[in-house]
């Protein structure tokens, strides 16, 4: 796998993720409570921004779910898109 397939994948399970839990683009921004707006939430889902760790965490933590969960892509059709 490519590293920019990677964040693609990456940004397409947070996308998943956060849909399936009903949260817009802004409501996750603000559950992170990190100064991330909807338009860096965007670029991470498209693939165009490389998150720091301490971002995926924030991410994770505001979608309650595991760290590891964010990159558990065998089980998504979509990220195969």
């Amino acid at each position: 796998m490519m590293y920019e397939d990677f964040l693609k994948q990456t940004g397409q399970k947070i996308k998943k993720l956060r849909t399936d839990k009903g949260l817009s683009q802004l409501q996750l921004a603000i559950r992170m409570e990190d100064g991330s707006g909807p338009n860096s939430i965007s670029d991470i889902e498209r693939g165009r921004r490389n998150p720091t760790l301490k971002t995926l965490f924030k991410v994770a933590e505001a979608l309650g779910v595991e760290f590891r969960d964010l990159f558990d892509f065998n089980d998504d059709e979509g990220s195969k898109e």
